[in-house]
């Protein structure tokens, strides 16, 4: 026996079993009595009605919850035809109810997402599965693509045949916006992080890094993969001094405060670089503070440069006073000299007291030497910069030298190609440099000198530059001497008052050069000449 709900099914939607007389007319309650073969009783009848009105109610039910869902619901046939949409299908796509019925569903796909759209729904209609979900674009009338999170499942018929497809389409736009802008903000912050000229540190609780940024890694010549993680501390600031450092930077997380300090870091061969360390503690997304991030300013070069203008300073005022004291020694140097030269006529008939008064004479002439040395270095450069060819600018310099030992076995060798050999500069001021540099060589090789001269293109400073390299056979320069090589009144002979390299130095700084000492495996010192092609 049929229950009342499908009786009233086969009333409201008769099929071709049924009487073709009964179609001509609306459907009551008797027909649905009569049916099911069953007497129409007053009180089946009853019945019937009160499963009519219940029936009713149901279905008012269903289509308001349908009607005023806050998402977008479909109903579309087995091809994906719209049969029925929602108020919110209609707002979401900025369209009417009347357009969307009867259209294919996959013509408010966006161009970009069909071709997964069709796969998907293919093989959801081959496959059998109950349901799938995705994300995927709207093309909305007036809003443009609208991000939707789509479920769709499907509806079987009395026959367990596939009837047709639910759809629900919720608008996860703004969802997609934010976690748009929180990827853009991430990429940001991790672009900035990684191309700051600054060291970047993350710590855990444990003082173990987390994160190291791209300067750290280039820095330190250490990998990234051998600073994360457990150990990782140990390699940047190993030993008692890098474990007390480690607590200093992790007292954030108890104090909240932010901290700083200064503490040196060491690259992967040794070489110190000072550094001020700043440490603040870093909420997690619960808002514990649950790691510490440290940044660190190289200051290096900038406790270099202080080191140097505090040095210049102090030249500038030994040269100042050096130039005053030379030009005000000068005049009674003279009489000084003149004096003596008297004094020497006069003493024609002793030799013993004459060789007293040519010693006091020569050292009369090195002060008088040492007072010009001084006054040369701490004089201002007025350079005349002019094109002129660096090779016979060392040429004119080497023929000075050799012209005041003419009896040394010495040769300069030339090793320039077919390199263009010219520059804008001042040959006054270079020829005394390269005479310097010439003059040491000289001075501390044995015979036979063998000095060469090689020249090579280069860049400095983003410009067009010539290397000039000075080598000579001699002994070299052991580490001391590197070091200090270029310093004022720094001097390894008997004689001398420092300032040859030390006025070089200045000669090609005034150019907007660089000079230093060589560091090949070649045997003999080596001068390495960089100067701009051009005036700065």
């Amino acid at each position: 026996m049929l229950s009342s709900t499908e009786n009233l099914a086969r009333v409201l939607r008769p099929d071709e079993s049924m009487n073709p007389d009964s179609l001509s007319r609306e459907p009551t309650l008797e027909d649905a009595v009569h049916a099911t073969g069953e007497e129409a009783t007053p009180s089946r009848l009853e019945q019937l009605e009160a499963a009519y009105q219940a029936a009713q109610a149901q279905l008012m039910h269903y289509r308001e919850l349908f009607e005023f869902a806050p998402d977008a619901y479909l109903v579309t046939d087995r091809s994906g035809i719209i049969e029925e949409a929602n108020r919110a299908t209609s707002l979401l796509l900025q369209t009417s109810r009347t357009f969307l019925v009867g259209k294919p569903l996959l013509f408010f796909i966006d161009e970009r997402d069909r071709q997964n759209f069709y796969t998907r729904l293919n093989r959801l209609l081959h496959s059998g599965e109950p349901f799938w979900e995705c994300e995927l674009r709207l093309r909305s009338r007036s809003a443009g693509s609208v991000h939707v999170a789509l479920t769709v499942a499907p509806v079987f018929g009395p026959d367990d045949q596939l009837r047709g497809l639910r759809w629900l389409l919720r608008d996860v736009s703004a969802r997609y916006q934010a976690e748009g802008a929180l990827r853009a903000e991430k990429t940001f912050t991790d672009d900035l992080i990684e191309s700051a000229r600054v060291f970047v540190l993350v710590l855990d609780a444990e003082g173990q890094p987390l994160r190291v940024n791209r300067f750290l890694e280039q820095t330190t010549g250490h990998a990234r993969q051998r600073l994360l993680g457990p150990g990782g501390w140990e390699v940047l600031f190993p030993g008692p001094e890098g474990a007390r450092l480690r607590s200093a930077f992790l007292r954030p997380l108890d104090e909240g405060a932010t901290i700083q300090l200064s503490h040196s870091l060491a690259d992967c061969e040794g070489r110190p670089r000072a550094v001020v360390w700043s440490a603040q503690a870093l909420a997690n997304e619960l808002g514990d503070e649950a790691n510490v991030l440290v940044v660190g300013h190289d200051v290096t070069e900038l406790q270099e440069a202080q080191r140097k203008a505090l040095q210049l300073e102090r030249l500038a005022a030994i040269g100042q006073m050096a130039a005053g004291l030379a030009h005000e020694s000068r005049n009674a140097l003279q009489r000084s000299q003149s004096c003596l030269e008297l004094l020497r006529w006069q003493l024609t008939d002793q030799p013993a007291v004459l060789d007293l008064v040519e010693g006091a004479q020569k050292a009369q002439e090195d002060l008088l030497q040492l007072y010009e040395a001084v006054r040369d270095y701490a004089a201002p450069f007025h350079l005349r910069p002019r094109r002129c060819s660096l090779a016979e600018v060392w040429r004119e310099a080497w023929a000075d030298v050799f012209a005041l030992s003419p009896q040394r076995d010495a040769a300069l060798h030339e090793e320039t190609g077919d390199l263009d050999l010219f520059c804008i500069a001042d040959p006054f001021f270079l020829k005394g440099a390269f005479r310097n540099v010439l003059e040491n060589s000289l001075a501390v090789c044995p015979d036979s000198v063998r000095i060469t001269i090689s020249c090579s293109a280069a860049e400095w400073s983003s410009q067009p530059a010539l290397r000039v390299a000075v080598r000579d056979n001699g002994p070299g320069f052991n580490a001391e001497q590197r070091q200090h090589l270029f310093e004022p009144f720094y001097t390894t002979k008997l004689k001398g008052t420092g300032l040859g390299l030390a006025l070089v130095r200045r000669v090609v700084e005034a150019h907007g050069g660089h000079v230093a000492a060589g560091e090949g495996p070649l045997a003999g010192a080596e001068i390495v000449f960089t100067l701009p092609r051009s005036q700065p």
